[in-house]
């Protein structure tokens, strides 16, 4: 059975339009991914003044810090995908169902992931500066970053 060409036009379409999608989506993460890069790079400068860097020791603190930003973005992706299977699961539901006590461990599973990633790169940081510019960032960072106050510690710190 040969296929009509309304068919054929159906189909063609519809993998234009996919092409479309899947293109201007690859696009924008790249983009996207540049302009967080270039954002970055803006934020950390600030610290070079707050901490009197030197040109050695900014450069560092620098290269570790765009370094981590792509990881922090996937843990930023994971959070969000986490907690919104939450909220979905939990407003679909009028009890609580074991697959919504599921989706709230691994909601805190990958906080936790997250957290724990966050506070690595903070003393990484921290010990790529002098000593005593390495506690003091430690000692603005790390009450932001534990406070219970903010469950998402990505609201918390720029990064």
């Amino acid at each position: 059975m040969k296929p009509s060409s309304v068919t054929l036009v159906v189909i063609g379409t519809v993998l234009i339009g996919l092409t479309a999608f899947l293109g201007g989506r690859a696009f924008h993460r790249a983009s996207h991914g540049e302009a967080r890069t270039r954002g970055a790079q803006a934020e950390i400068h600030w610290m070079r003044k707050e901490f009197a860097l030197s040109d050695a020791a900014f450069e560092k603190v620098e290269s570790l810090h765009l370094a981590y930003v792509p990881r922090c973005d996937e843990l930023c992706m994971a959070v969000s995908e986490s907690g919104r299977k939450v909220a979905e699961l939990a407003a679909a539901t009028p009890a609580m169902t074991e697959a919504l006590a599921d989706a709230i461990a691994e909601d805190e599973r990958v906080r936790g992931e997250c957290r724990k990633a966050l506070l690595g790169h903070l003393y990484e940081t921290a010990a790529a500066m002098p000593p005593e510019a390495g506690k003091r960032f430690l000692e603005m960072a790390l009450p932001t970053v534990l406070s219970p106050s903010h469950p998402d510690v990505h609201d918390s710190v720029r990064h």
